[in-house]
């Protein structure tokens, strides 16, 4: 076996803890190309060889550091490159961790009149949301509703971290079962910024009794009432 067949098979056995990108150094691609499927070309003279199933060449005589450290490496070894810690890895989705919400009650107008003389039944006890998800990419549809109290609407604000009102949806009346039907509320994430927003509603839910909220009682309004933080991502 030739001493450069037996270098590259070292190489190969013995794992690189080396990360130095500056050009003309000894330099050696990690194992995640293997992972990430990169086909690399090998010389006739090697076709041969016990170790050309393992050997891979430098395509890139100077690569960037990210490609050069890993997509998984451990920082101790990302930081000798001054990539950071962590990199980011094309396709991964970040934690979602939204910053604190602008308002404790937003800012709303009611979502109608209130008539605290009559006693109202629902299925189940009113609430809003905005579905499938609150975390998606930009361009998804998203649907604002809810169970409120039937044959009223729901409004809902979305505000930027900082409290600025973006953008608001009124929604159709609900039905005689109290629930707001989705379908008709579509709403397209196409014009928002890739970012975080607060989901802040007014609605009409129904008490019993003072200070209690449940499937029957009489009507009363919640206003700004915060429901969630949503993300959009690119």
């Amino acid at each position: 076996m030739s001493s450069t067949s037996v270098q590259r098979r070292r190489n190969i056995e013995e794992p690189a803890t080396d990360c130095v990108p500056a050009a003309g150094r000894p330099r050696r691609l990690r194992r995640g190309l293997v992972a990430l499927g990169i086909a690399i070309a090998l010389p006739p003279a090697f076709a041969t060889s016990p170790a050309a199933a393992i050997v891979i060449e430098d395509p890139d005589p100077d690569p960037d550091p990210v490609t050069m450290c890993g997509v998984a490496e451990p920082s101790e070894d990302l930081a000798d490159c001054g990539v950071g810690d962590p990199p980011y890895v094309p396709g991964t989705v970040p934690p979602f961790n939204p910053p604190a919400r602008p308002f404790v009650f937003a800012p709303m107008p009611s979502s109608g009149f209130i008539n605290s003389s009559t006693w109202y039944s629902c299925g189940d006890v009113p609430h809003v949301w905005v579905g499938p998800s609150n975390d998606v990419t930009r361009g998804t549809t998203l649907y604002p509703t809810g169970v409120v109290v039937k044959g009223t609407v729901a409004r809902f604000n979305f505000y930027s971290s900082s409290g600025q009102l973006v953008t608001s949806h009124w929604t159709k009346p609900a039905q005689d079962n109290c629930v707001i039907h989705h379908e008709p509320e579509a709403m397209s994430t196409a014009g928002l910024a890739p970012g975080y927003y607060f989901v802040y509603a007014s609605y009409m839910s129904m008490s019993p009794a003072p200070y209690s909220e449940d499937r029957e009682g009489f009507m009363f309004a919640w206003q700004g009432r915060y429901i969630s933080a949503l993300r959009i991502r690119y």
